[in-house]
């Protein structure tokens, strides 16, 4: 179906406005939500930059739009931009630290398949499929697994925390290990590490107002979900901090 004319103006056609309301304003939405959940402590202390650093790839679809109207190419880039967006968000917690804006620069580099796909040139087009979609296997199911692998993780760790309180109360102190503990998922555990009662380590890291190393009655716990140098931690004296880059 061609375009509608009115005053030698094009208007959007009935099936374009369908997709953009069904499709990418609910995507886009979820990128706010995404936004929101990620900056929602730190709005107010004016960091709009590092948010504009994260949602500008959303212009790419309408401007696709306006140059080229509903091809295949800009349904896809209305897909996919959103959703590794929203991935972009997520690698803020999957990997934590510098390693989670690597992400933002693959994001940014939609920049080079939108360009090619406006140009006339045939092969120039045909690579911008490629790129589109070598961008989005590049964040969006690594981000995914390691989002899933994130919730697992934290379910477990809930469950570490809770047994180590319940075995105090039954002997009177932590448990130096986890040995008697059983693993509901046991492929995690090799992502947490355990300091017990009673052991000689750096656990109350990154606190530098109490000692290194000391024999108290305490228990810490570390994750990583992704990258093994960077990671949650749990402290019975500190409670919850991120270790990051």
């Amino acid at each position: 179906m061609g375009d509608l004319e009115f005053n030698g103006k094009r208007l959007v056609r009935t099936e374009d406005f369908g997709f953009i309301l069904t499709v990418f304003f609910p995507l886009a939405a979820l990128c706010l939500v995404a936004c929101a959940q990620a900056f929602r402590t730190t709005l107010n202390q004016a960091h709009w930059i590092a948010v504009a650093f994260f949602l500008w790839p959303l212009l790419l679809p309408p401007a696709l739009y306006t140059a080229k109207r509903l091809t295949a190419f800009t349904a896809a880039a209305a897909v996919l931009i959103p959703l590794e967006i929203v991935c972009c968000f997520l690698a803020q917690y999957t990997l934590l630290g510098l390693d989670g804006f690597f992400v933002i620069f693959i994001l940014w580099a939609n920049l080079i398949p939108v360009a090619l796909y406006l140009s006339k040139r045939t092969a120039s087009q045909v690579a911008s499929w490629y790129m589109l979609v070598l961008i989005a296997l590049a964040i969006i199911p690594a981000q995914v697994r390691w989002g899933l692998r994130l919730l697992s993780l934290q379910s477990e760790a809930t469950r570490i925390i809770a047994y180590s309180y319940d075995y105090k109360i039954r002997n009177g102190s932590f448990p130096m290990d986890l040995r008697d503990y059983s693993f509901k998922n046991p492929d995690l555990h090799d992502h947490f590490v355990y300091h017990g009662h009673n052991k000689d380590d750096k656990f109350t890291y990154p606190f530098e107002d109490s000692p290194l190393y000391d024999h108290d009655d305490k228990f810490s716990l570390r994750y990583y979900v992704a990258s093994k140098n960077t990671a949650y931690w749990f402290s019975s004296k500190k409670g919850w901090f991120v270790e990051d880059d």
